[in-house]
Order: C-alpha cells, then sequence, then structure tokens
C-alpha cells in the first residue's frame, strides 16, 4: 500500500508557529474571525480570532521567525467586547494597508447612503468586515505590523499572549528592510 492510500487515515494534528512576545512586519496571509452563530459554523465551537502573517521581520531573538516563517496570532476571546474591538481595528489597518486609503474604524471607508438609516448603514459595514475576515479574505497580501504582548492567566499561571494589529511606519519599513 504506498503512503497516499495511507492518507485519509493518518493520525496528528498541524501545529501553527504561534506568536510570542514581540514585534512583527509581515504579509497578511489570512484573518479569520470564527463566529459559531454564522450559518454553517459549528455552534460548539467557541468564537476565536486567527491572524496569519509570512514574517518579513520579527525583534525577537535569530531563530524565533525568520524572514520567510509564517506567524499565527489568536485571541479566545476570553472578553469578546475587547477582541471585537480588536478584530474591528485589525480589519481597519489591514484594509487601509492593502488598499493605501484612509479607512476609519467607524465608516471603513464606506459613505452612507442619502436617507439610509443607521441600522442599514451597520450591515453594509459588517458586510464589509466579513468580507475582510470571513469570506472573501480581500485584505490578503497587506503589508502589516503586529505587537504582540504576553502575559500570564491569574489563575492557571499558563502565558498567554495578546497582539494588535497595525499599519506600518516607514520606520518599520526600513526595519524589515523594505525601505
Amino acid at each position: 500500500m504506498s503512503l497516499l492510500d495511507k492518507v485519509l487515515t493518518a493520525q496528528g494534528d498541524s501545529m501553527p508557529n504561534y506568536g510570542k512576545k514581540g514585534t512583527y512586519i509581515g504579509v497578511l496571509r489570512r484573518m479569520i474571525l470564527r463566529d459559531p452563530s454564522d450559518e454553517g459554523a459549528n455552534p460548539d465551537l467557541k468564537p476565536g480570532f486567527r491572524v496569519d502573517i509570512d514574517v518579513l521581520f520579527c525583534n525577537r531573538p535569530e531563530g524565533d521567525f525568520n524572514r520567510g516563517d509564517t506567524a499565527t496570532f489568536t485571541d479566545p476571546f476570553k472578553y469578546p467586547s475587547s477582541a471585537l474591538a480588536r478584530v474591528r481595528r485589525a480589519a481597519a489597518a489591514a484594509k487601509q494597508s492593502k488598499t493605501g486609503k484612509e479607512c476609519p474604524e467607524t465608516t471603513f471607508a464606506i459613505d452612507p447612503i442619502d436617507g439610509e438609516s443607521e441600522k442599514d448603514f451597520a450591515k453594509r459595514v459588517g458586510a464589509e468586515i466579513k468580507r475582510i475576515v470571513q469570506h472573501e479574505q480581500i485584505c490578503n497580501g497587506a503589508l502589516v505590523k503586529i505587537v504582540a504582548t504576553e502575559g500570564n492567566n491569574q489563575t492557571t499561571k499558563k502565558p498567554y499572549t495578546l497582539f494588535d494589529l497595525f499599519i506600518p511606519t516607514m520606520e518599520d519599513l526600513k526595519m524589515a528592510g523594505l525601505a
């Protein structure tokens, strides 16, 4: 029996290269918001937010993340309100980086239509965010900066990493060797 005949019975999970405390400059590979209430989603899974980037620069010690590595950052939604704010900021920064046009967090560069209700406008903005972090992944390929911080869970004492996504500055681009 060939190896390919055994593929479906293989065991094991992939182990993403999770980002640790530090500053990363990279190319956005994907940004995913897992929403258990979405149609077709598994309602048993908890919500989560994941960002993968191809690293161009990292200020961590040599060998942790080298140019070309993929770094994964996750937010487990322990505090949903702050996690959703992080998703909104990340999506706005990624869209601005990808398009080169200003993208405020409140409107996502979408202009209201005359006579449109706030509720309808909010639906259009929500649809744009879904295009970015769920369905179409329209910001893949954007140049981004991730600043990750670490802390320890007060109960379990296990470390965790929080992250924020930004538009890289000229200084960031110089550090990454892009300017």
